[in-house]
């Protein structure tokens, strides 16, 4: 069982729906779908109720969601035990020319890891940080992924409110 394949599990679980889940997951809902169906297979349980509705835990759901959350957050400890005994390394990431411009200036001042040198390429199109990630040109890569199948692990990182400035009708 891979571990995004239970956590796009306990989304659903959660979210009842899916759609829904899909949503917060940042992926297409048959992508969801084809992950739930493999971590089914994978465990030789049927593990939802669907309907048009949304979907319903079954037995075997429930207890995949009781003991699903606890092993996430074991592997969670784990990987960050793991990853705090290697000693600090270059990296370098893979984004857009905004996000290098303003968000990533910030983060990088307030991170904690002074001792890793850490490299920014820019790029205009996700197609493109995607074949660079793919051709270890870069470590990783920062950019909405709501609308593009891919097989990487993807993770929420912040949203941003935008606002709407006109001219006073008055």
């Amino acid at each position: 069982m891979k571990t995004e394949w239970l956590e796009s599990f306990i989304e659903t679980a959660k979210t009842k729906s899916l759609s829904k889940a899909s949503e917060q997951l940042h992926m297409t809902q048959p992508a969801l779908s084809k992950q739930m169906r493999k971590l089914e297979e994978d465990l030789g349980v049927t593990l939802f109720i669907r309907s048009a509705t949304g979907v319903e835990l079954t037995s075997a759901g429930e207890i995949l969601l009781q003991e699903g959350e606890s092993i996430l957050s074991s592997v969670h400890a784990l990987q960050k035990k793991l990853v705090s005994t290697q000693e600090a390394c270059d990296l370098t990431i893979g984004t857009w020319q905004s996000m290098a411009a303003f968000y990533l200036p910030y983060q990088l001042a307030s991170a904690k890891d002074h001792n890793r040198h850490i490299d920014i390429k820019t790029s205009h199109h996700y197609y493109d940080l995607l074949e660079q990630l793919e051709s270890n040109q870069i470590d990783g890569a920062l950019f909405d992924d709501r609308e593009i199948q891919h097989t990487y692990w993807s993770k929420l990182l912040f949203k941003e409110d935008f606002y709407l400035f006109v001219n006073d009708p008055r």
